[in-house]
């Protein structure tokens, strides 16, 4: 009765926490095991937030430069148009060099104000910046996002007011948007290549260690209240048992009292 009464004690605690391992004595060898799963299964989570963020990060990153790119573009374009000075007078290209001025220092402006929460990603301050992307130390990405203001890249003193430094400027521009280009893409293939693709491989390793923590730690409710059912019965026997024998003994010794 006292065994039997013992595993149904053992039975209603797994059943009533959902957990067959609640104490070491319970499991020793399985409750170490599922402690290190536990904790990789810890490191995949904070790693998938980490990465998840990073990916945020890239994609602001990316959205400013595109904007960068796009005030090139018409900066490009107003350059075509000094190069024509044959339709142009002295106006025109004036209000031409004022417009590509201050494109310009809307690129600076962009750079300079670009950030991710408080962190800058544009103005060259973003550098070697590490992403924890694994559950362990060691599993890391670097990225580096070079200043992409106007006197970096150039297009910060263009002159489009005569033939010579349109053409000049189209120059600088080409190569401004060049370095713009390669910058995203450079992020895109972090992203794509590096960060979602081991988002995807983190999130594989958390599933299948989860299933395997649940199979070692949770409670087979199945087998639990089979378990549970069969002690009570035996519990229940032990009982009447035992009550029975008393009642033999007394009666036992009532005969012997005569």
């Amino acid at each position: 009765l006292s065994k039997s009464s013992s595993r149904l004690n053992q039975s209603m605690e797994r059943l009533s926490t959902g957990m067959q391992i609640n104490k070491a004595a319970d499991n020793a060898a399985g409750l170490v095991i599922s402690e290190l799963q536990r904790k990789e299964i810890s490191g995949l989570s904070g790693a998938i937030r980490n990465i998840e963020r990073g990916v945020n990060a890239v994609q602001t990153a990316e959205s400013g430069l595109g904007e960068v790119n796009d005030l090139l573009l018409k900066i490009r374009s107003l350059a075509v148009d000094s190069a024509n000075t044959a339709t142009n007078d002295t106006a025109s290209l004036a209000a031409n060099q004022a417009e590509v001025d201050k494109l310009a220092l809307s690129i600076t402006r962009i750079a300079d104000t670009t950030k991710f929460g408080t962190t800058n990603l544009l103005d060259g301050s973003f550098s070697a910046k590490q992403f924890q992307i694994g559950a362990f130390s060691g599993e890391t990405s670097s990225l580096t996002i070079a200043d992409t203001d106007a006197t970096t890249l150039a297009v910060n003193a263009l002159v489009v007011t005569t033939a010579a430094g349109a053409t000049a400027a189209l120059t600088s521009i080409d190569a401004a948007i060049s370095t713009v280009a390669s910058a995203r893409g450079s992020l895109g293939a972090l992203q794509s290549g590096t960060l979602e693709a081991t988002k995807n491989n983190n999130m594989s390793q958390l599933v299948n260690m989860q299933a395997a923590e649940s199979s070692l730690r949770d409670t087979d409710y199945q087998k639990e209240i089979a378990a549970f059912t069969s002690e009570q019965i035996r519990s229940q026997v032990a009982s009447t048992v035992l009550g029975m024998a008393n009642q033999s003994s007394q009666q036992i010794l009532s005969l012997l009292r005569g």
